[in-house]
């Protein structure tokens, strides 16, 4: 095998390693995102035990499923929800869980109005979710 061979191989195998890590990276945030629709969905149908499934064992003791879905329903209606991105969570001033974080937007209905917000949802690095933080919704009349 001359030279000029060896370099190819070694520049093909390392193609598809990155390939393969581009790849797994890439899936691993479509199955956090899964997993947090399926808090929303879940809490939405009022399954509060189903959407605590992917909860860090920490969490679920902190949130009871019969409380998070009550505090959920009473945001009113779910009329949509979207996902806006994923981003690695920040743990630089010293808190948080290293992982990565889903953001949604969710839109419910009060009334005559929606109401919008967003949803973050962290998980760790074994893909357990570790928190629900929800922001200020704010209202938008029809």
């Amino acid at each position: 095998m001359t030279k000029k061979n060896v370099i190819i191989v070694s520049v093909s195998i390392l193609l598809v390693v990155v390939i393969g890590l581009i790849v797994f990276y890439r899936g691993s945030d479509s199955m956090i995102v899964s997993r947090a629709l399926n808090v929303i969905d879940s809490l939405q149908a009022g399954k509060d035990q189903e959407a605590q499934r992917d909860f860090h064992s920490k969490l679920k003791a902190m949130m009871p499923a019969e409380d998070l879905g009550k505090m959920w329903r009473g945001i009113g209606p779910l009329k949509e929800r979207t996902v806006v991105g994923t981003h690695v969570t920040d743990t630089s001033a010293g808190k948080g869980v290293p992982g990565k974080t889903v953001d949604l937007k969710v839109v419910f209905v009060k009334g005559t109005t929606d109401v919008t917000t967003h949803v973050h949802i962290p998980f760790d690095t074994n893909n357990k979710i570790t928190g629900l933080m929800i922001d200020e919704p704010s209202d938008h009349s029809h």
